[in-house]
């Protein structure tokens, strides 16, 4: 019996960390809507939001917290648990810089801090927040402790029904709790509705690209060149397609370019030819989709790209057939992996923490200027 209220204090204590979580992101959805704090603040506090998930999860698995705030570290303890966190692995290293370099003049400058950064950091701490309540309710049952045998020993019948009464109000008091903790939810979905409404159109300044002969535009910010010299690329294909428009950045500190490039052939209304990868021969399975000005895009991959000598890229490609004409809209990220050791040094990179701080905020910066380039096409015709 000792052990099934150390079990149910153990999903208080749980639950508390849940809450506190929620209230630290409250406050930052009312930042984001409002714009009454700082985008420091904001990725700071989606520091703290991650790492109280992710102790929550922990004190589930393990009846034990670590006081550490490494994100990287939490993960590896929960990994020992649920073999699964990858996925939301590369998401924890981007929020771990912010919890000393949001905090302290000397690492990040604060002026570097960006809205754009703030958004993606509740956004990760969004997807903490789902990864670590799904877990807690795959494995929410089995609560009460098996039955004792009479023939054992029993209890007396007053001690019997202290149990009883005992047993009742913590389980009325979890009932409580758990309906406290899903209405407490509503807020939080319909701040999340509203959070980006009534914000100003940061890409109003920025110049726009039509393309009549392909029945497109698209807007893109200072510091991009157009390249609109038509190429072909039937190297990658089976049918023709072309480079039809790269938008692209020049080198700039960390980072060697970014680039939005818009590709178009003729698949004849075919998917499965319009989903093939520019950088491959074989077709990709949908991964995911994707809404742009009210036209579904099929997402055929999404993630990291690497090569030697520290070469590393992150690339998107969302593909749509409209009119027998296969689009593909490429985002690419590149960049050298700062302090990078290679074989010689066995891979021990010489940076220093505000130089990784920096690069992983950079190349982030660059992945929220090109999501809002890609959010600009728009079909004319």
């Amino acid at each position: 019996m000792a052990s099934f209220y150390m079990e149910q204090n153990k999903k208080i204590l749980v639950s508390e960390w849940i809450e506190r979580a929620e209230d630290d992101e409250l406050n930052v959805l009312s930042i984001l809507k409002h714009r009454d704090g700082t985008p420091a603040f904001v990725c700071f506090i989606s520091h703290q939001i991650a790492e109280k998930y992710l102790k929550a999860l922990l004190l589930f698995y393990s009846g034990d917290t670590k006081k550490i705030h490494s994100l990287a570290k939490l993960i590896s303890f929960i990994k020992s648990y649920s073999p699964d966190t990858t996925r939301i692995e590369n998401e924890l290293k981007l929020l771990d810089p912010y919890y000393i370099g949001a905090r302290y003049p000397a690492d990040i400058p604060l002026e570097s801090f960006t809205w754009e950064m703030a958004e993606e950091a509740h956004n990760i701490t969004i997807k903490i927040k789902n990864f670590v309540l799904e877990k807690i309710s795959e494995k929410q049952k089995g609560i009460f402790p098996p039955q004792r045998d009479p023939a054992e020993g029993g209890t007396t019948f007053l001690v019997g029904i202290i149990i009883i009464v005992a047993v009742a109000v913590i389980l009325f008091g979890s009932v409580f709790a758990w309906q406290y903790l899903a209405q407490k939810n509503i807020p939080l979905q319909i701040l999340n509705q509203q959070q980006n409404q009534n914000q100003p159109d940061q890409t109003a300044s920025w110049k726009t690209y039509t393309n009549d002969n392909y029945g497109f535009e698209i807007k893109y910010p200072s510091g991009y060149i157009i390249y609109d010299n038509k190429e072909k690329e039937s190297t990658f294909y089976t049918y023709q397609v072309s480079q039809i428009l790269a938008i692209k950045s020049e080198k700039e500190n960390y980072i060697d370019w970014s680039n939005i490039r818009i590709l178009a052939g003729n698949s004849s209304g075919d998917l499965q030819k319009c989903l093939k990868n520019p950088n491959f021969t074989d077709s990709r399975d949908i991964v995911n989709t994707k809404i742009i000005n009210g036209e579904k895009f099929y997402t055929s991959y999404e993630g990291g790209d690497s090569a030697m000598g520290g070469a590393r890229g992150f690339v998107i490609y969302n593909h749509i057939v409209r009119n027998n004409v296969c689009y593909i809209l490429a985002s690419e990220v590149y960049w050298h992996e700062v302090g990078y050791g290679g074989v010689i040094n066995n891979g021990v990179s010489d940076a220093t923490p505000e130089q990784t701080a920096g690069q992983l905020k950079a190349v982030q910066y660059k992945k929220q200027i090109l999501n809002q380039i890609i959010s600009t096409f728009n079909f004319t015709k």
